[in-house]
């Protein structure tokens, strides 16, 4: 009963802050779900009851931007192929050339 009443007073709320991050849909529920998920595991922490629409719309704030950027920084782009140089050695060369002196020498004998 108290559950959905916090989930009824502060759930409009939730819903916008994700929404102001033009996240998707999928991501919006996400980040509202993960919200919500955060608040169980930190009610024992809540020191100031008055203050929670306050701590549900940061956290959602903050959730919003992990979903936002996830990946981004962690994708490479398909750019960074386009540019590797040509002429360079490859960062295995000297351990094939190597390898190939020890075949033709081991051949050879």
């Amino acid at each position: 009963m108290a559950w959905e009443t916090l989930v009824e007073r502060f759930g409009g709320l939730v819903t916008a802050v994700a929404k102001r991050c033009r996240l998707s849909d999928a991501d919006v529920a996400e980040v509202c779900q993960t919200s919500w998920l955060r608040l169980v595991e930190n009610l024992d922490r809540i020191e100031q009851p008055e203050r929670l629409g306050a701590w549900l719309a940061t956290t959602t704030r903050r959730e919003s931007l992990r979903i936002a950027t996830r990946g981004v920084a962690a994708t490479p782009s398909d750019a960074v192929y386009l540019l590797a140089d040509e002429d360079a050695e490859p960062p295995d060369g000297a351990l094939l050339l190597e390898e190939q002196v020890t075949a033709i020498r081991k051949a050879a004998q």
